[in-house]
C-alpha cells in the first residue's frame, strides 16, 4: 500500500463549471455521519454498541481511502502536506515497536485511529473540486455544528436534554469525572453538556465549528433567512462554550475569528471582515450576555414555581402562582422581540422582586 498520489491532473479532474449543479454525494454524507453517528449514543442502552458506533466514524474515512487507492480513476496533485503524513505514521510504526507499547493488536488500532483522521486529506480532493460545492459542505457543517450547539445550550437549562447515559469510560472514572465537572453559584457539581454525544464536555468542540462559520455565512451575500439562520448558530455556539466552561475553546474561537478577520483584510475585502469584526465583538459579549440572562430567567422561574407549590401558605402561593404565570409570558416573548428593554421587563422584575420579599417575610427561601 502506498500513500502517493499521482502528480499530473487529468482533465476529468478539473473543477466543473460554476453554474453545473453538483448533487449530493458521500462528501455530504461524510460531514453528517461525523455528528450523526455519535448522536446514536443518545439513545437509551446505546453504550452496548459504543465501541462499533464510536468506530464506525473513523472506519467510514479509512474505507473512503482504500476506494480511492483502489479504484479512483480522478488523478490529483499531492498535497505538500501528505509526505509529512507519512513522516508521521512512519514514526508511529517505529514507536509500535517501544517496549511501552501494551500491545501489538492495541497499538496497531491506535495507529489505526490517528490515520483515519488524517486519511481524507488523500481522499477529499477527488470529491470535492469547485468552491461551491466546499461552500455547501461547509454550510452544512455549520448546520450540524448549530444543532449540537443548540442542544448543549438547552441541556444546561433542562437536564431533559442531557443522553439517556454518559460514556462509561468517563462515568467510571472518578478522576475523568472531575475534569468534565465544575462547581456551579450554589456550591453543586455541575456536568459539562456534551451535545450530540456522550461525553461531557464535547460540545465545546462543535461550538467553536458554529461560532465561527456562522459568523461567516451571517455576512455572505445568501438568502436573508440563511444569514439569520447562522447568526443564530453563531450565538448558539458561543453560548455553549460559555456555558460549558471550557475556557480553551473560547481562547481558540476569538483566535479563529481573528484569523479570519485578518485573512479577509489580507484579501482586500475591507467591506466583509469589518463586518465580521463588529459582529464577533457584538456575538462574544451577547453571547455572554445571553447565557447569563437566560440563567436568570430560568432560575426566577424554578423558584417561583417552589414558592407557588408551598403547603404551609396558601395566601402566598397564590400569588406567585399568578407571579410566576404572568412572568413566564413575559419571558418567551423573547422568541418574537426583546421585552426586557421595554416597560413589561421593569414590570417582570418588579414582580419577581415583590414576590421574593413576600416569600422571605414568611420565612421561606425566597423567589
Amino acid at each position: 500500500m502506498t500513500l502517493q498520489t499521482h502528480a499530473a491532473p487529468l482533465p476529468s479532474a478539473r473543477p466543473q463549471a460554476a453554474n453545473v449543479t453538483i448533487p449530493w454525494g458521500f462528501p455530504e454524507f461524510f460531514i453528517i455521519s461525523q455528528t450523526a453517528l455519535p448522536a446514536l449514543l443518545f439513545l437509551p442502552g446505546t453504550q452496548a454498541f459504543r465501541l462499533p458506533i464510536r468506530t464506525a466514524a473513523f472506519a467510514i474515512s479509512l474505507a473512503a481511502f482504500v476506494w480511492w487507492l483502489a479504484e479512483s480513476t480522478v488523478q490529483v496533485r499531492t498535497s505538500k502536506a501528505q509526505s509529512w503524513v507519512a513522516a508521521v505514521m512512519s514514526l508511529l510504526a517505529i514507536m509500535l515497536f517501544h517496549p511501552l507499547t501494551p500491545s501489538l493488536g492495541g497499538g496497531i488500532a491506535q495507529i489505526a485511529v490517528y490515520f483515519a483522521v488524517m486519511a481524507p486529506l488523500f481522499w477529499a480532493p477527488v470529491f470535492v473540486r469547485t468552491p461551491e460545492h466546499l461552500a455547501r459542505i461547509l454550510w452544512i457543517l455549520l448546520i450540524c455544528s448549530g444543532c449540537n450547539a443548540v442542544v448543549g445550550v438547552l441541556q444546561v437549562y433542562d437536564p431533559r436534554f442531557l443522553p439517556a447515559e454518559f460514556s462509561r469510560v468517563i462515568s467510571g472514572n472518578d478522576v475523568a469525572m472531575g475534569s468534565v465537572t465544575f462547581i456551579g453559584r450554589n456550591g453543586e457539581r455541575l456536568m459539562r453538556p456534551p451535545g450530540l454525544f456522550d461525553t461531557p464536555g464535547a460540545v465545546a468542540g462543535p461550538a467553536m465549528s458554529a461560532a465561527l462559520l456562522g459568523l461567516i455565512f451571517a455576512v455572505s451575500g445568501i438568502a436573508a433567512w440563511k444569514r439569520l439562520l447562522a447568526f443564530t448558530f453563531a450565538i448558539a455556539g458561543l453560548s455553549a462554550i460559555y456555558l460549558s466552561q471550557v475556557r480553551i475553546s473560547l481562547v481558540m474561537t476569538l483566535l479563529m475569528m481573528g484569523i479570519y478577520t485578518l485573512t479577509s483584510f489580507r484579501q482586500g475585502r475591507l467591506g466583509r471582515a469589518s463586518q465580521f469584526g463588529m459582529l464577533a465583538g457584538a456575538i462574544v459579549v451577547g453571547g455572554f450576555l445571553i447565557a447569563l440572562y437566560c440563567g436568570a430567567l430560568v432560575v426566577t422561574a424554578f423558584t417561583q414555581w417552589k414558592v407557588a407549590m408551598l403547603e404551609g401558605f396558601p395566601r402566598l402561593a397564590t400569588c406567585a402562582a399568578a407571579v410566576l404565570s404572568a412572568n413566564l409570558g413575559t419571558a418567551v416573548l423573547i422568541f418574537s422581540f426583546t421585552p426586557f428593554v421595554t416597560q413589561i421587563g421593569i414590570q417582570y422584575w418588579f414582580l419577581a422582586g415583590a414576590l421574593h420579599g413576600v416569600a422571605v417575610s414568611h420565612g421561606t427561601e425566597g423567589a
